[in-house]
């Protein structure tokens, strides 16, 4: 009996110290750690003590393992709730800690290679409890970084937060969410590494300023000025409800940089609400842009944010800028243009924020990190991103943001326009940038209802390689309103604008025109198009807002009616912008591009910007009836002609007046070696009625005119007298009050052409008209292909 009873006592006792276990394997790399959470049940309560127990699979990569227990370390410090063991080869390594709990307790095991190095190795083994009617039951595990990238913060399960801060001269703030639940008091433990004097404040921002639950160190510095130091200390909230933000603050008076490491971990009552994070990525091809416009909602009560940035990785040479679009209209750029982490304004409701990417090294480029904001997921929205090219003058963005680029001399000034719907009635506050290379200003104008400008504002200016800003008010308006730019030089100047505009406005979309088409060795092709000026006479900016080309072309803007009523001194323009002369109603105009290298073709898409809503493109190249005439769709015609010996060639067309009898206005072009080019109006009698005589010996000239006023279908002569061999070129060209047209064809070009022809050939090339302007020298300093660009950015760059 006695020996039964020492043998039961024997087999309590052995139950007693039983173990429970779970296994842990998984594998870990150089800079990593993998973290395995476990919840143990200790039940009743008792000593206890938790062990692992690992061994990895490579001699080189020794392990290291770190045991944490959670509550002790929240509650009383580090002394006891860590314990480490590491092993360089491949023996087991067994960290334990003595615990004596009741109920449901947190543990934590961090394995990492010793000194992170010759990775990687998997391991196996198992976390153990030599209590009585205990459980242990796997949380899960997770891998990071072992080094935290500065300005990055992390957390991890739901137990704690790293964080990792550059400072210098100042301070810099990272956020975190705790959720309280029904409400409690949270303890939590903080360690704090600096390699500097530094100090680390924690708020809870349950007012607009935060109230103060943590600092670290005592008394804000360093044991020894400009030496590294640790500090650690537990402190405890207030009894709080809910999800509520905390700010970590770390902040430094040293000039030069400190780094500052903070590591957090939290109460079991308690748990670390994941940050709601935007994904920003993609890619780019040389100097090309991306825009990243994210909207965050700062609430009903006027509150500060922190953004902050995660796992940067990268590929190519990147410059990365955060913008606070609303404190840029506001205030200017002085804090609205920042890098992440940063504080935002204290303010209440939805504002947005643009991430600029830009690639400048010249090469492709890969991009991929997060953004993160203490709040909540419904707080935060993120809109399609948009890509700029390099051969984009002007564009807009997301309905705020119009950028654009060109040149201006002291002869040819540049202008461009842009449309804000005001809707309902009020001011705005709006922001523009200039850049310039070269002496010069901008001027900025409203343009009020009759078409003409109101400047707002300093003009933008200065001298040599130059930026300038302002912010500009403009006079209460509803509806849409145009603005316009006006560029001036000195001499010469390039420049980029950018113009940034409050939330409770809208960038309206301005008409675009595209052109494209391939051009053989000296060819020339003419596109024609119609602006509606509407009812009140007004003038339009015209601007190229983008110009991609293989080889080399050149480019002008030409206004027929100005053309045909003064001539082509303000007719064409060869800069990357026109302005038209002052109009009502639908008005023609002519975009034509030829090809200058004289040895290889060329091809083109070429973006017209019209600062209008009735604005439409018709047409494409010069209209060609026969080899002789050609048409200039209808509003003009043209004939280029080669004696062998004197003779007379005369080319008749169509001038379609219409039902109401008045004049039209005509432009008349010639050139000639040696010859007579007269422009006659055949009177309804059949009587001729000479307008035009032009004598020409080597020259040639460029006349305006009026025709007699007529009605209905009238018809026109040309008449070429050469005087000996040589070559001839005429043009003429008429107002949009009438349409040009062959004989018997209706106008536009339809139906037969021709004449009186003797001791001459003829040739139809399909840029005569392109040929005489370039002959009258008439062109100016066109925009090419392959131009040069400045290095002046806008503040949409990183400067």
């Amino acid at each position: 009996m006695r020996t039964a009873l020492v043998t039961l006592l024997m087999l309590f006792s052995a139950m007693l110290t039983a173990q429970v276990s779970e296994p842990i394997s998984n594998s870990v790399d150089e800079d990593q750690e993998r973290l395995h959470r476990f919840e143990i049940d200790f039940g009743a309560g008792g000593a206890a003590t938790v062990s692992v127990s690992l061994t990895g699979n490579n001699a080189a990569a020794g392990l290291r393992v770190l045991l944490i227990d959670r509550d002790e370390l929240v509650t009383n410090g580090s002394l006891n709730a860590f314990n480490e063991d590491s092993d360089p080869g491949i023996a087991a390594v067994t960290p334990s800690l003595a615990v004596n709990y009741t109920g449901v307790r947190t543990f934590v095991a961090v394995v990492s290679l010793v000194d992170n190095l010759n990775g990687p190795s998997t391991y196996t083994g198992t976390i153990s409890v030599n209590a009585v009617a205990t459980s242990i039951t796997p949380a899960g595990n997770e891998v990071r970084d072992s080094q935290l990238a500065d300005s990055n913060i992390e957390s991890f399960f739901d137990i704690g937060i790293r964080t990792m801060g550059t400072v210098n001269d100042g301070s810099q703030s990272v956020e975190f969410l705790l959720d309280f639940g029904a409400g409690g008091v949270a303890n939590f433990w903080m360690l704090v590494e600096g390699d500097d004097d530094g100090t680390v404040e924690v708020f809870e921002m349950s007012s607009t300023t935060g109230l103060p639950v943590a600092v670290s160190p005592s008394g804000g510095v360093s044991s020894s000025a400009g030496t590294s130091w640790l500090d650690e200390g537990n402190f405890q909230t207030a009894n709080l409800t809910g999800v509520r933000r905390f700010r970590v603050v770390m902040s430094t008076t040293v000039t030069s940089d400190v780094e500052l490491k903070v590591n957090m971990a939290f109460s079991s009552n308690v748990s670390v609400p994941v940050f709601t994070q935007v994904q920003v990525m993609g890619s780019l091809t040389a100097n090309q842009r991306r825009f990243h416009r994210i909207s965050v909602d700062h609430g009903s009560v006027a509150t500060t944010l922190v953004l902050m940035q995660l796992a940067v990785t990268e590929t190519g040479s990147l410059n990365t800028t955060a913008l606070d679009l609303d404190e840029l209209v506001t205030n200017g750029s002085a804090n609205a243009q920042v890098n992440p982490p940063f504080l935002t304004t204290s303010r209440a409701g939805v504002h947005d924020f643009l991430i600029v990417i830009e690639e400048d090294g010249g090469g492709a480029a890969t991009y991929d990190f997060t953004l993160c904001f203490a709040v909540a997921s419904a707080a935060v929205t993120s809109a399609t991103p948009q890509t700029t090219s390099p051969d984009e003058l002007y564009n807009e963005y997301f309905g705020r943001i119009a950028v654009g680029d060109g040149a201006a001399t002291t002869a040819q000034p540049a202008s461009f326009e842009f449309l804000v719907d005001f809707g309902a009635s009020k001011s705005i506050q709006f922001w523009a940038r200039m850049d310039g290379g070269g002496d010069g200003q901008a001027v900025v104008n409203e343009m009020d209802l009759t078409g003409g400008e109101d400047p707002l504002g300093t003009p933008l200016s200065g001298v040599g390689s130059w930026s300038d800003e302002g912010l500009f008010t403009t006079t209460t308006r509803s509806g849409i309103v145009r603005f316009r730019f006006n560029f001036t030089a000195t001499s010469s100047m390039d420049f980029r604008f950018s113009v940034v505009l409050p939330s409770n406005v809208t960038l309206v979309a301005i008409t675009q025109l595209s052109f494209t088409g391939t051009l053989l060795i000296d060819e020339g092709r003419s596109h024609r198009f119609q602006i509606d000026f509407g009812a009140t006479a007004t003038e339009y900016a015209l601007s190229l807002q983008s110009f991609v080309v293989t080889g080399n072309i050149d480019v002008q803007f030409v206004d027929v009616d100005e053309l045909a009523a003064n001539g082509s001194a303000t007719a064409f323009d060869s800069a990357p912008s026109f302005m038209t002369a002052t109009y009502t109603g639908v008005r023609e105009f002519l975009f034509i591009v030829s090809e200058q290298s004289g040895t290889a073709g060329a091809t083109y898409t070429i973006n017209l910007a019209v600062a209008s809503t009735a604005a439409s493109v018709t047409g494409a190249q010069l209209d060609v009836v026969n080899d002789d005439l050609q048409f200039i769709f209808d509003f003009g015609a043209q004939r280029t002609t080669t004696f062998t010996a004197a003779g007379v060639v005369t080319s008749e067309f169509e001038v379609d007046f219409g039902s109401t009898t008045h004049t039209a206005d005509y432009w008349f072009l010639t050139e000639a070696d040696d010859a007579t080019i007269q422009l006659i109006e055949v009177a309804g009698d059949g009587s001729e009625i000479i307008h035009e005589t032009s004598v020409l010996l080597s020259a040639n000239t460029e006349s305006n005119g009026t025709s007699t006023s007529r009605t209905g279908v009238v018809r026109f002569r040309v008449v070429v007298t050469s005087n000996a061999a040589g070559f001839t070129d005429w043009a003429v060209v008429f107002d949009s009050t009438v349409s040009v047209g062959a004989i018997g064809g209706g106008g536009g070009g339809g139906g037969g052409g021709g004449g009186d022809e003797g001791g001459c050939s003829t040739g139809g090339s399909s840029n005569g008209l392109l040929a005489l302007i370039a002959a009258l020298a008439l062109l100016g300093v066109a925009v090419r292909a392959g131009r040069g660009r400045r290095a002046a950015r806008s503040v949409l760059d990183r400067n």
